[in-house]
C-alpha cells in the first residue's frame, strides 16, 4: 500500500512539473527575427525573448561568441541592430562580451537587454564588432 501511495505522489508531482514546463507569456509582444553576422574566424550563438519588467517589455539577448580559428584572439563586441519592417536599422547598441580574451576553439558569453524596444521592431541583426 506505501508502495501504490508514493508512486501515485510521484506521477502527481510530475504532472505539476509538466504543467509548470510551459508557462505563460510574460508579453504579449513577440520576439523578432533574428539574424547572425559574425566577422571571419567567429562563430555566434544566441537566445532571444522578450520579457517584462514591472510592466515595460524588454528585449533580453542572451549568447556566446565562439573563436572558431586556431588562435586566442581579444573578444570582439557584440554589435545589436534593432530593424523595422523594411530591413531598416532603427536602433543600435554594444555590449562587451564577459572576458576580454578568447582561446581557441572556446567560448565567450555575452547578455543584453533593450527596454522599451521600438514597437515597429520586427528584426534584430547581432554582429561581432573586431576590437584588435
Amino acid at each position: 500500500m506505501r508502495l501504490m501511495f508514493a508512486l501515485v505522489m510521484m506521477l502527481a508531482a510530475l504532472g505539476i512539473a509538466r504543467a509548470d514546463d510551459r508557462p505563460e507569456p510574460v508579453t504579449d509582444r513577440a520576439a523578432p527575427a533574428v539574424k547572425l553576422n559574425p566577422s571571419i574566424g567567429w562563430r555566434l550563438d544566441a537566445v532571444v525573448r522578450m520579457d517584462e519588467d514591472r510592466g515595460v517589455p524588454v528585449l533580453v539577448i542572451e549568447g556566446d561568441v565562439i573563436n572558431s580559428s586556431d588562435k586566442e584572439r581579444a573578444a570582439p563586441q557584440v554589435r545589436f541592430g534593432v530593424l523595422d519592417e523594411a530591413g531598416r536599422e532603427i536602433y543600435h547598441w554594444t555590449v562587451a562580451p564577459t572576458q576580454p580574451r578568447v582561446r581557441p576553439r572556446d567560448w565567450v558569453a555575452f547578455e543584453a537587454k533593450l527596454e522599451s524596444p521600438p514597437l515597429d521592431m520586427v528584426g534584430l541583426e547581432i554582429q561581432t564588432v573586431e576590437t584588435e
